[in-house]
């Protein structure tokens, strides 16, 4: 618990997904009182109702849109990790609309985007000297 000499905060967690939901609990055991701010109401419910952390997790991760979301960001992001070995540029142009449909969580044309990283210049100068292929190819 808190040190004598430490003051019991009040804090604010915004989203009670993995990342803040584990944060509250730590900062609550800390013995600080936390409150969650989520903009689903369901998962709420189900922490005042008396759910464990766990067993909201689990709920959260098995949901078809967390599944779908996470989905999408690893198709688009994995590549640049694996294949150029970068990160990706979010102010980058030729990626700037994927990554913007991905925040309005809107589904990716899978096939497209493989093929579009594909007919990169960038992906085809890390493996050889000429570019053969462009993104028109890609329709």
């Amino acid at each position: 618990m808190l040190g004598e000499k430490a003051k019991k905060m009040q804090i604010s967690v915004i989203g009670s997904g993995y990342v803040g939901l584990v944060a509250a609990t730590c900062l609550s055991e800390l013995g600080h009182n936390v409150i969650c701010v989520d903009c689903d109401s369901e998962k709420i419910a189900a922490l005042n109702a008396g759910k464990q952390q766990n067993e909201v997790l689990r709920e959260v991760l098995e949901t078809e849109s967390f599944k779908r979301r996470e989905h999408d960001r690893a198709l688009l992001l994995l590549p640049f990790l694996f294949e150029l070995r970068r990160d990706i540029d979010f102010n980058d142009s030729h990626y700037k609309p994927w990554l913007e449909k991905l925040e309005r969580q809107e589904s990716l044309d899978y096939e497209r985007v493989i093929c579009l990283f594909l007919t990169s210049d960038e992906y085809q100068r890390r493996f050889g000297q000429i570019v053969t292929h462009s993104n028109a190819e890609c329709q």
